[in-house]
């Protein structure tokens, strides 16, 4: 494991220039010219003017008040050098933006003509075409903020990581995958892809700003003006998305015309799931039974392989068959009744399950998830096109792609040669050994003790490894959730245990991991634990 350090006082800008000088290298044919003028005045500033406008950047808003910003390791704030530079404006703005900087009491204390019992809501209400009061504070307006979301882009190909990620790996707490990264393995190959790129999230920020205060409603005025289509698989993938989510809101307002259309022209699910059901409510039965069939043929993943009874008895009764009523699934029980336990409920049927002579851990999804990580690692860090286009990333960027396994063939079929071979166990743990602590999307290390692992690949045999993990690697989206709580060992058995508490009842995702364990022949319990009456 990585030893713990104390980040220098100055941290963030040492990690910020990490950031600019990938982009320059990695990345400086997609930039425009008044990018790089940016970079180049940037390298230019004094360090206590890098280091200020670093931490604005890194804050949010544009506008901020000079005498609430304090940085001991910069002193005095250069306020003058990064205005003359053109990184910031000194400047008053308007009620709106004025607003969010001053509190109540300053509101009032500005303007003391206006009921002291009103809300601040109410007061800017009052204010908002008023000429703008003498400040007994500098303001500032920190320019070109946007352009440090496009340089993250960049960097990390979404808009959900940042600069903590620098941070984190300088404390220590995490590790990466070394992965090669030269100019064919960065995300965006052109300016045009990276300008679509944002665009589209640009649409989607507008357009959930407008569904929330207004409704679904809004989706057919938005349809019109989603991005076009694009043939770069992953803006594609982020735009049918958002095509699918637009008809879906479309079909909760009662427009089935226009999202039926909308899915007919998506391949990603759940799009012929809501086709059938559409075309089931119009009774338009051919259509659906005709998109069935191809569902049935070749499900796309575990939801749309899920539907498909519920989808066909529907059918059958509209046609007027008849449709046999089916049993709520019964699986073998662990019951349990304890006295109010501290903490949580899986915890406490662990301890009482020992007294049973069961021994084991509370794992969830990190046992089986842990063991694909570890089994798949080099399909998972495989160097392939568009998988991986920065050094902080705990798996490939297509992970939940349809594409995924089709593209690591040789890998995924060398990962079931070692499952297949001998001493998988050994080669396993031996995984587990050299790449402890190394970030992996899979492996959650805190949660998969060696000691665990061990056990479990000492008495869960190989080709109940195998089952699960082809069901995982079907749809890892959706497989990689809903498994038992507790795995148990006893007398060199295992079972595979859900915990449910008073209330608490099992899930669909959780069901359909069940059955399948039932039809594998994999042991498996539902723990039903109870809270013993005072009687």
């Amino acid at each position: 494991m990585v030893t713990p350090v104390e980040l220098a006082p100055d941290y963030y800008l040492h990690n910020f220039r990490l950031l600019l000088a990938d982009i320059a290298k990695r990345h400086a044919d997609l930039l425009l010219c008044d990018e790089h003028a940016w970079l180049t005045r940037f390298a230019a500033l004094s360090h206590p003017a890098a280091c200020l406008l670093v931490r604005l950047l890194s804050r949010k808003g544009e506008w901020f008040r000079a005498d609430k910003l304090h940085y001991p390791e910069i002193g005095a704030l250069p306020l003058d050098e990064l205005a003359q530079t053109g990184f910031i404006r000194l400047a008053q703005p308007d009620w709106p933006e004025l607003g969010a900087l001053l509190t109540r009491p300053e509101i009032l204390s500005l303007a003391p003509h206006l009921p002291r019992s009103a809300r601040k809501e109410a007061l800017l209400d009052e204010l908002a075409n008023t000429p703008l009061p003498a400040l007994p504070f500098v303001c500032l307006q920190v320019l070109d903020k946007a352009l440090l979301a496009r340089f993250l882009l960049l960097f990390f190909g979404n808009r959900e990581q940042d600069l903590t990620e620098f941070v984190l790996l300088d404390l220590g707490h995490y590790r990466y995958e070394s992965y090669p990264l030269d100019p064919a393995s960065r995300l965006f190959q052109s300016r045009q892809q990276l300008d679509a790129r944002w665009a589209l999230d640009e649409w989607q920020t507008q357009w959930l700003v407008e569904r929330a205060n207004t409704g679904p409603e809004v989706a057919a005025n938005w349809w019109p003006t989603l991005p076009a289509r694009s043939d770069w698989p992953p803006l594609a993938r982020r735009r049918e998305r958002l095509q699918l989510a637009l008809a879906r809101d479309l079909e909760r307002c009662g427009d089935d015309e226009l999202a039926l259309h909308l899915y007919a022209d998506c391949q990603m699910p759940p799009a012929r799931e809501r086709q059938v059901r559409l075309w089931l409510k119009r009774d338009e039965h051919a259509q659906a039974a005709a998109m069935l069939a191809g569902m049935t043929a070749a499900p796309r993943d575990e939801e749309e392989r899920a539907v498909l009874r519920t989808l066909q008895e529907k059918l059958a009764r509209a046609l007027g068959h008849r449709v046999p009523r089916h049993r709520r699934p019964e699986f073998p029980a662990l019951d349990l009744t304890l006295s109010p336990w501290p903490g949580r409920v899986e915890e406490a049927a662990l301890t009482a399950l020992a007294q049973q002579g069961w021994h084991g851990g509370w794992c969830e999804n990190a046992l089986l998830g842990g063991i694909f990580g570890l089994l798949f690692w080099d399909a998972l860090f495989a160097p392939l096109p568009g998988a991986f286009f920065n050094r902080y990333q705990r798996g490939p960027a297509d992970l939940y792609s349809s594409t995924f396994a089709e593209r690591r063939r040789p890998q995924i079929a060398a990962a079931w040669a070692q499952l297949a071979a001998p001493d998988y166990r050994e080669q396993l743990l031996l995984r587990y050994e050299r790449k402890q602590g190394i970030a992996n999307d899979w492996v959650v290390w805190d949660r998969l003790p060696r000691s665990l692992l061990e056990q479990a690949l000492g008495v869960i045999p190989r080709h109940h490894w195998q089952a699960m993990l082809t069901r995982l690697l079907f749809d890892v989206r959706s497989n990689r959730s809903g498994l038992p709580d507790l795995v148990l060992f006893r007398d060199g058995e295992y079972c595979l245990v859900e915990v449910k508490g008073p209330g608490d009842d099992l899930q669909p995702h959780q069901i359909r991991w069940l059955q399948f364990f039932a039809a594998e022949g994999i042991p498996h319990a539902v723990c039903r634990v109870r809270v013993a009456s005072d009687d």
